[in-house]
C-alpha cells in the first residue's frame, strides 16, 4: 500500500455506480443493496488506511514501513447517510 494506491482505490470504487436500483424481485433488491454496502464500506475503510501513515499489524504501507508511536491509537468512522467522516479517536 502506498498513497498513491490507496488514492487511486477510492477514486475507483467512486467511481463505480452505488445508486440503488428499483426493481420487483426481492433477492435482486437485497443483492444490490448488499452490494451498494460493500461498496461504502470499502470506501471507509480506504479512507482509515490513508489516515494512518505508518505500518503496524497488517496494516503495511510501503510509504510508512515503520510503526509510528504517536499514531497508536484507534480510528473512528461514521456513516451519515452516503457520507463517511473517518477521524482519530480522542479518547
Amino acid at each position: 500500500r502506498t498513497e498513491e494506491g490507496l488514492h487511486d482505490g477510492l477514486k475507483r470504487l467512486k467511481q463505480m455506480p452505488m445508486e440503488k436500483r428499483p426493481s420487483e424481485d426481492t433477492q435482486e433488491i437485497l443483492l444490490g443493496r448488499q452490494v451498494v454496502a460493500q461498496l461504502e464500506l470499502a470506501c471507509c475503510v480506504l479512507q482509515a488506511q490513508m489516515l494512518r501513515r505508518e505500518s503496524r499489524g497488517s496494516h503495511f504501507r510501503a510509504d510508512y514501513p515503520a510503526e509510528d508511536k504517536s499514531m497508536e491509537k484507534r480510528i473512528v468512522i461514521r456513516k451519515d447517510g452516503n457520507h463517511c467522516s473517518v477521524t482519530w479517536d480522542e479518547e
